[in-house]
């Protein structure tokens, strides 16, 4: 078989034969022939890939022609992101390196697509891959990307359909029956609910919300009360989620596909509901807003260099935004600016202080310094100073600007940006913070945001007042900076998702308002700092690794019972037999906690084990089902130990659990009186209590009573060996009220949904 020989993209003075770039003509006929030369591009590279595929598949008798023309439209779209990531990585600057190295391998696999023959899933994979390199391509540089940019003409008319396409955000809306009655309707919320709401307007029409991230949003604002006015043990986050709950009821947020859930993770907000939040939002100052009712993009102030860059990059935006416009008199001109002439040729644009500093004998020049034609029409131009009316404003996806007034900033939320390019004392000044959400608020986990050699060392000194903190999901965080034990009063540490997050500094412990860390999914972590148990205010703590062997100045479980005010704990386990008696002893002294979480690592399952069991097992579940009526034992009253995991637990929620078949004793209905919910996602676990107990032989031996559970919300996800009928489960778990199974065929006659869930009559 052929293979091609790789030239590394570095040494490229000439894109590679398989790319092949326009030529660039000096006649007006390119903006007229741009698009259909890239489309002609695309099928020829289809065509020709086709080609080298369909010589290979010729003896494939099993090949079918849908499977084809799939194949043929992966690699068309493949080569046509590798043309766009070859044609704008020279002009990357300090990110070229990073781009160019992951371009080089995806051109490697791109040689070995043409030249053999490869199953769609592997094509599937590496579209993937080239499509997230090239999403990591700051916004600011794919905007200047000729064969993804439509031309001038183009451009303008879009501008003025979409100018003159109606609008929720303009005076006829805000004069609407509709908009009127959600005023009203807000203007009778409590002021705290007011301000919550009105956080709901930064995101865009139809997106998917967390629960999680406003909450956590909520606190770091201070729109929940404190926790010493709360009564009978209540918190904020508390607070917050009964704020959640009450904007759903009173229908100003709409629950996402949890319908079938008592609890609602995701939401969204109808657009016409955020229309009139949006204008009641601007109309305050809550956040500056562009005509089109999303939040101002300050970044784009420094994109821009003269008017000639707007209908290029920016063609719907208001010229005047970012300019002061003037006549050749120097006189400010009130009629619309225009950017052509009827035959489709640029005016010309000078720059206004050319008339002060030049020389009478002096020409005017525009930005690339050629002589002003002043036989034709022409502007003056003078560049406007940043203004933001709020103390809240947001990252859109060109990064942030010089001009902005840091130190009134109170909140700075990420919508749009995946690269984040931050200057140290750009944060040095911001002295006034509260929230600083720089990480990912998408419930999708393919959304990427990475951080550009951002020196965090040198830039948290200021920030006094920083009260939420999330780096959720960016990536390129090696480590945390000590400087973070500066931020004193910081309550929430939102960690979570950071792929390279490796080190946590013992200076972690100087955090002592902090109330919720959550450094979960971190899965480079392998050593949790001592200091954590000095977290003395700490009352969520996710991502906490267990090792068999943790070694010196390590966070150990019993080193938690400091923690007085801990009642959730999520737990990444790196041991099969997690907990052991040692284990359960601390967990037990953790007299506040309510909600445990346990994931067991990856690869301490024994999957042959399991599936040499199978035969075996079926046999006995069998054996036991036709002597259930049989005398029972009580329990296990031969188990070897005691110790549970707290009478006082109210939530266990255990992923990938790794024991097969049988459950262990801290597992068992009579160890967990206090459980209400029960969360079980995959792993080997099949046994609930229906095999309580060892039959008892003896006839002469009392018949002791099945111990029941007192779980009253019960979800089985992903459990291949769990065997039961929907009569055993109900006499196992009397007080269910809701139940969710997906995927657990051995779960037979269960009266459940189209979701897998049935919800008892109690409820309704």
């Amino acid at each position: 078989m052929p293979t091609s020989k790789l030239t590394p993209l570095a040494h490229m003075k000439v894109p590679p034969k398989w790319i092949k770039l326009p030529v660039k003509k000096s006649t007006r006929s390119i903006d007229q022939t741009n698009a259909s030369k890239a489309k002609n591009d695309a099928k020829q590279a289809i065509d020709q890939t086709s080609e080298m595929i369909s010589t290979d598949v010729q003896t494939d008798k099993g090949s079918s022609r849908n499977d084809k023309i799939e194949r043929d439209h992966l690699v068309g779209m493949i080569h046509q992101e590798l043309i766009f990531i070859m044609k704008v990585c020279p002009r990357l600057g300090k990110h070229e390196e990073d781009i160019r190295k992951a371009a080089e391998k995806a051109y490697t696999d791109y040689i070995k697509i043409k030249d053999e023959l490869c199953e769609i899933k592997e094509l599937k994979y590496l579209k993937k891959t080239v499509t997230k390199l090239k999403l990591q391509i700051p916004a600011g540089y794919r905007t200047y990307d000729e064969s993804y940019k439509q031309t001038n003409a183009e451009n303008k008319a879009i501008s003025k359909l979409l100018k003159k396409m109606p609008r929720f955000h303009d005076k006829l809306f805000h004069r609407s029956p509709f908009c009127k009655a959600i005023q009203l309707r807000f203007n009778n919320l409590e002021s705290h609910l007011k301000l919550c709401l009105l956080c709901f307007s930064v995101f865009p029409e139809n997106a998917i919300i967390s629960r999680r991230s406003m909450v956590y949003w909520w606190i770091g604002e201070g729109l929940t009360p404190c926790e010493d006015d709360l009564e009978g043990g209540s918190t904020a986050e508390d607070s917050a989620n009964e704020y959640f709950q009450k904007l759903i009821d009173m229908e100003f947020i709409e629950p996402v596909s949890r319908s079938y859930r008592r609890y609602v993770a995701f939401c969204k907000m109808h657009p016409l509901v955020r229309a009139a939040l949006v204008m009641i939002a601007d109309k305050i100052n809550f956040f500056d807003f562009d005509e089109y009712g999303n939040p101002k993009d300050f970044g784009k102030f420094d994109e821009i260099g003269s008017p000639e860059d707007l209908p290029l990059f920016y063609p719907l935006d208001e010229p005047r935004e970012f300019f002061y416009f003037f006549n050749e008199k120097q006189e400010p001109i009130p009629e619309p600016i225009q950017f052509f002439d009827s035959e489709r040729n640029p005016y010309q644009f000078a720059a206004m202080n050319q008339v002060s500093s030049q020389s009478p004998s002096q020409s005017l020049v525009d930005r690339n310094g050629e002589p002003i034609n002043k036989t034709r029409k022409y502007y003056f131009y003078s560049r406007k100073k940043i203004i933001t009316k709020s103390y809240n404003l947001c990252l859109m996806g060109s990064g942030l600007s010089e001009g902005i007034t840091w130190e009134k900033l109170h909140m700075l939320f990420n919508v749009g940006d995946i690269f984040l390019e931050f200057k140290p004392e750009w944060f040095l000044r911001m002295k006034n913070i509260n929230v600083l959400f720089l990480g990912r608020w998408k419930s999708s986990a393919a959304h990427y945001i990475a951080v550009d050699e951002f020196e965090f060392e040198k830039s948290l000194d200021n920030m006094n007042h920083l009260r939420f903190f999330s780096l959720q999901g960016v990536s390129r965080i090696p480590r945390l900076p000590d400087s973070i034990s500066r931020l004193t009063s910081l309550l929430i540490l939102d960690l979570r998702a950071c792929e390279h997050l490796e080190v946590i500094p013992e200076t972690i412990g100087s955090l002592k308002c902090l109330t919720h860390l959550d450094i979960s999914e971190c899965y480079r972590l392998m050593k949790m700092p001592k200091d954590i148990s000095c977290l003395k205010s700490l009352q969520v703590l996710k991502g906490f690794v267990v090792f068999e062997t943790p070694g010196q100045d390590v966070c150990t479980l019993k080193d938690l019972n400091k923690l007085r005010k801990l009642r959730k704990l999520n737990i990444f386990a790196h041991m099969k037999d997690f907990p052991k008696e040692s284990h359960l002893e601390d967990l037990e002294n953790l007299e506040t906690l309510r909600k445990l979480t346990i994931l067991w690592g990856s690869n301490i399952i024994d999957p042959f084990k399991i599936i040499n069991s199978k035969k075996k097992h079926n046999l006995v579940s069998k054996f036991v089902k036709l002597i259930t009526k049989k005398k029972r034992g009580q329990g296990s009253t031969s188990r070897g130990s005691n110790s549970t995991l707290g009478a006082q637990l109210e939530k266990l929620d255990l992923k990938c659990f790794p024991h097969v078949h049988k459950a262990p004793e801290w597992l068992k209905p009579g160890n967990l009186k206090g459980l209400k919910k029960l969360y079980i996602r995959g792993g080997g676990f099949s046994d609930l209590g229906q095999y309580q107990d060892d039959f008892q032989w003896d006839e002469h031996s009392p018949v002791l009573p099945i111990e029941t559970w007192d779980v009253e919300v019960l979800r089985l996800k992903y459990l291949e060996e769990l065997d039961m009928e929907w009569g055993e489960l109900q006499s196992l778990f009397p007080k269910l009220i809701s139940l969710e199974k997906v995927k657990c065929p051995r779960l037979t006659l269960f009266p459940c949904n189209e979701h897998g869930v049935w919800r008892s009559d109690r409820l309704n």
